[in-house]
């Protein structure tokens, strides 16, 4: 039986949350800024990108969001994470929230629709930073996604700016 909310709970280590999502299922594809980071070779002459939740693609979405629900339960000692899928979507996108934290998203599950190219870092996949590109490049030109805007912009930006000091460092 599962403890309730606040009985023995762990205090929220976001190094130790991110590795129980990481490695909670096989066959997930990370996205996102998470992903980017990843794949940044560091000393980046900017910041790492700010990220507030792990993007994930999984072929199953309410099996793979409930597996992570699960196992952070299990590190919390308590029942203090739940699943829930997002209204407009029907069942294509599942949030992992934390009820500690006021119903923080901690990681967005979403379908798996077609083959993502990859990049394989510590044995999990994640997203190549030319598809992350194409796929923001689209979000742009899509009217229907002008809520996203900003937030593209930002990530065309990073990316931009990686590649210049990429081609910089192979000139010197």
């Amino acid at each position: 039986m599962k403890r309730k909310y606040g009985a023995g709970f762990k205090p929220y280590n976001t190094s130790r949350v991110n590795k129980t999502i990481l490695k909670s299922n096989k066959g997930e594809i990370i996205i996102g800024s998470y992903a980017f980071n990843k794949q940044v070779k560091y000393p980046f002459p900017f910041k790492k990108t700010p990220h507030t939740d792990i993007d994930i693609k999984h072929k199953r979405p309410r099996k793979a969001a409930k597996r992570i629900e699960r196992n952070l339960d299990r590190y919390a000692g308590c029942d203090n994470y739940y699943v829930e899928p997002l209204k407009h979507d029907q069942g294509i996108t599942y949030r992992v929230k934390d009820r500690a934290q006021g119903g923080k998203t901690i990681a967005d599950v979403s379908k798996l629709k077609r083959n993502i190219p990859t990049t394989t870092i510590d044995g999990e996949k994640y997203e190549t930073l030319s598809h992350r590109e194409k796929e923001i490049n689209k979000m742009l030109k899509d009217p229907k996604a002008a809520y996203r805007r900003e937030k593209d912009l930002r990530m065309k930006a990073y990316i931009n700016r990686y590649k210049k000091s990429l081609q910089r460092r192979r000139y010197i």
